[in-house]
């Protein structure tokens, strides 16, 4: 009678797998250890680093390979206590010093300190898979310390238990905001049991754009301020310039899908007609068109 073949966790990518279904290009991994330096993240095999502990996550792999179950690593052997040579006296015997022996502690008086506050933890709000979202077989749940992946349908439905909180890694130990645990070892820290019980989630959230400068001056032309905006090829659909009469608001999606926002308001008094003003989106500056509600000189916004 044979046995039922159950899985194993692979200790390179964590997927569980079944032995019949291994093979040499099963596995996707990184044969180098994870590096945390200065904010950074990235592995020692691959020529890439992030600051988003997600983006970090998702990195292509660089190796391919067969699953290869995870070793329990051996625990550490105790060393016995080395007795010291022997110290002759001067009436000729030999005297040993235990080594065991604890040496007096002088008593010192601990300096008092206020007890800190546990930090209040912030968790980011989440957004649910919407009902009619497309989810593909296969596709890995989003929540961190969840390794599941999709099915079917019933795979929304399924208890989820993951960690809210964001990453933390500080003098060398890694853990999440929602849990007080921490480890040194990163492979501890990516199996690490998650502390809250919900529902998978299968859908990323969408990222915000990131917000950037963009290098901007003005003249003056008779009854006009022209203000130019230096920015490449912005997505004409997607900006928008509003005036009002004492200042203008502007907002620029540039070509990298990032955003460019400011809001400027007028200094000194100074008053411009909002239906007369315009703005023009050219292919390597956005160009404004102030126009003074009164004669006068505008030494600056």
């Amino acid at each position: 009678m044979s046995k039922t073949e159950t899985k194993t966790k692979c200790g390179r990518c964590g997927t569980e797998y079944l032995e019949s279904e291994n093979n040499d290009t099963a596995c996707k991994f990184h044969p180098g250890p994870p590096i945390f330096h200065e904010g950074y993240k990235g592995w020692k095999c691959c020529d890439r680093k992030t600051i988003d502990f997600d983006e970090f996550m998702a990195f292509e792999t660089c190796a391919i390979g067969r699953h290869t179950p995870k070793e329990d690593k051996p625990k550490p052997v105790p060393i016995e206590p080395q007795i010291p040579p022997a110290i002759v006296n001067s009436s000729g015997v030999e005297i040993y010093k235990n080594p065991n022996e604890k040496k007096e502690i002088p008593n010192i008086k601990p300096l008092t300190a206020p007890v800190p506050e546990e930090p209040v933890v912030v968790l980011p709000k989440e957004i649910p898979d919407p009902p009619d979202a497309v989810i593909s077989v296969g596709d890995r749940c989003c929540h961190k310390g969840c390794n599941k992946s999709f099915v079917n349908d019933d795979s929304r439905k399924e208890e989820c238990i993951y960690h809210p909180g964001y990453p933390i890694f500080h003098e060398g130990g890694k853990g999440y905001g929602c849990c007080k645990k921490m480890t040194l070892l990163f492979e501890e820290f990516l199996s690490m049991e998650g502390c809250t019980v919900g529902v998978h989630k299968f859908i990323p959230d969408p990222k915000p754009a990131a917000t950037v400068h963009v290098r901007h001056d003005f003249y003056q032309m008779g009854s006009n301020v022209i203000l130019s905006f230096y920015s490449k090829n912005c997505d004409k659909s997607a900006s928008h310039i509003t005036f009002t009469p004492t200042g203008i608001n502007v907002e620029l999606k540039l070509s990298d899908e990032q955003i460019f926002k400011k809001n400027i308001e007028f200094t000194g008094g100074k008053t411009i007609d909002p239906a007369a003003s315009s703005y023009s989106v050219l292919s390597s500056k956005v160009e404004v068109k102030l126009r003074k509600a009164a004669p006068v000189d505008w030494v600056k916004l």
